[in-house]
């Protein structure tokens, strides 16, 4: 096979992997600036510093875009619990590390609000917490132990409070988004996490529900 040949250093494969890059960047800036209706492929190409034809190199249209984004912001999030929940030194405090990481991303990255703090009858909305929900879950799906670690939990009671945890944290989160709650991310995730703990204490071992 010949070698790739190289431009200022870099491959093609990695100048592609580079403005694809730019792209999801620009699109991030300009949902900072002013929502998605700044979303255009001539706004995010500008903004990018790229022509418009390297934006159907990486992206087929809009929404394709947008679904980057949003792999994007569950690949941060999920990135920010792993590193969190290392810390953690028991179930609940992994709970409250994991509970804490979407509100602060929010305030990190404003931009998203303009999508995920919208009301849930908003279409782009809709799907962005979908697409966002759907990786997550799956995630902690597929690794038990982020949460779990090595206590024997029952592996049905395990699947069931990862998606109440999931989909309720995440509910609650987009409502925080919305500004609906007056209290700051810490405390947003100290309170998810304490009325999540009778959950936690009920698990069951080995299929024998406790008491």
């Amino acid at each position: 096979m010949a070698a790739q040949r190289t431009y200022g250093g870099m491959s093609a494969d990695q100048r592609r992997a580079d403005r694809r890059m730019r792209l999801l960047a620009a699109t991030r800036e300009l949902l900072e600036s002013g929502g998605l209706a700044q979303i255009t492929v001539t706004a995010v190409c500008r903004q990018a510093q790229l022509s418009e034809r390297y934006f159907y190199e990486s992206f087929p249209d809009r929404d394709k875009l947008l679904g980057g984004v949003y792999d994007a912001f569950a690949d941060e999030y999920i990135s920010a619990v792993l590193t969190k929940v290392t810390l953690a030194t028991d179930l609940t405090s992994r709970l409250r590390a994991a509970l804490s990481v979407a509100p602060e991303l929010d305030a990190a990255h404003p931009g998203l609000r303009h999508v995920l703090g919208r009301e849930a009858d908003d279409g782009e909305a809709a799907r962005a917490r979908a697409h966002v929900g759907r990786k997550i879950l799956d995630l902690y799906l597929a690794n038990h132990s982020i949460l779990f670690q090595d206590q024997a939990v029952d592996p049905v009671d395990a699947e069931l409070a990862l998606r109440i945890i999931v989909a309720g944290g995440l509910d609650l989160t987009f409502a925080y988004c919305q500004g609906k709650f007056d209290v700051s991310a810490d405390e947003l995730a100290t309170r998810m996490a304490s009325l999540l703990e009778p959950l936690t204490r009920s698990f069951s071992v080995d299929g024998q529900a406790k008491p």
